[in-house]
């Protein structure tokens, strides 16, 4: 499909509708995987100290991104065109307040409140947006004058690895230099060569500092990849799936059960599906609760699978210095 047949306002439109409360949940935190570990430490690297500027957060979604800043002393206003998502990060700034304004609007249209700003942050958006070009302008428009834009996108060279090795037996971008539509399970990207936005870059007369392509770090024994959805739901092009990034990396499978009922029926069906592609897997009981009944002993005694431990409910709360200190008393990784 040709992105020129795209708005503005039907791409939002999908974005808002996808926005269910149990995604937004899962995100709201701190992003998903590749936002964690890649996307944001170089963001916020490039953004460098803040305390005490002005920062603004273009295409915030559910909010998580502009609390980072936030958090750092930075006066945040956080803009987004999906109601769903304004709502959702208005909501959490008033029970954990952090000062962060959020501001609902298309990027491209609304004026945006206290302005001009030291620095922007766009993360993961403009490749979301048909025409990336007043985009860029109104986040250039809105710093003041050698303020930072930093921006993110998922890099149009890798957009859909895996349902291309599933095609062809190896991994091939063969239009890579064309614009096109990516659909995705939830809104639809826009696929652009990295050109596009770099000489856009050029024509708003900003001066580019650096181009950082993240890669994951090599410092520790294990990483772990955290699905969503579930093992077999669509995650991107081609409708691939947790399982089947499980067969093409070869790596065993963590799955977390639940610890209440329901979960050894839907326990065993996730083990025999990841069997069937030869995925070694073994169970972590998640949120074990503080006071478990007759239903929960029943089934930690009965749960299938290999057993590598538990997580008591409420370990995500818990300050990360002492999670790391009480996560071997609960999982046995040996």
């Amino acid at each position: 499909m040709d992105p020129r047949k795209w708005t503005d306002e039907a791409a939002i439109a999908r974005w808002d509708a996808s926005a269910t409360r149990e995604a937004m949940e899962a995100h709201g935190r701190d992003g998903d995987f590749a936002e964690r570990h890649l996307a944001d430490p170089a963001l916020l690297r490039m953004l460098g100290p803040v305390s005490g500027l002005r920062v603004l957060d273009a295409g915030s979604g559910d909010g998580y991104l502009s609390r980072m800043p936030a958090a750092r002393g930075a006066r945040v206003v956080g803009l987004e065109p999906a109601g769903a998502m304004v709502a959702f990060a208005r909501e959490r700034e008033e029970r954990d307040p952090l000062g962060v304004e959020y501001v609902q609007g298309d990027l491209a249209r609304t004026p945006v409140p206290g302005g001009p700003f030291d620095a922007v942050v766009c993360s993961m958006v403009l490749m979301a947006v048909p025409d990336r070009r007043p985009a860029m302008a109104a986040c250039a428009r809105a710093l003041r004058p050698g303020g930072p834009f930093v921006f993110g996108i998922v890099h149009p060279a890798f957009e859909g690895p895996a349902g291309s090795r599933r095609r062809h037996g190896e991994y091939r971008q063969g239009r890579y230099l064309e614009e096109y539509v990516v659909h995705g399970p939830a809104a639809p990207d826009f696929h652009r060569p990295l050109s596009a936005y770099l000489n856009e870059v050029a024509a708003l007369g900003l001066r580019l500092r650096e181009v950082a392509e993240a890669v994951l770090g090599r410092t520790a024994d294990v990483v772990l990849l955290e699905g969503a959805g579930g093992l077999l739901v669509p995650m991107g092009e081609g409708g691939w799936t947790v399982r089947d990034l499980a067969v093409e990396l070869g790596c065993p499978a963590v799955v977390v059960a639940r610890a209440g009922l329901g979960t050894l029926n839907h326990t065993a069906l996730t083990l025999e599906a990841l069997s069937r592609r030869g995925v070694e897997a073994a169970v972590v009981i998640g949120a074990w609760p503080h006071h478990p009944g007759l239903a929960e002993f029943a089934n930690l005694q009965d749960l299938p699978g290999p057993r590598l431990g538990w997580i008591p409910d409420g370990a995500g709360d818990l300050a990360p210095e002492v999670f790391r200190l009480t996560a071997t008393e609960w999982l046995d990784l040996g």
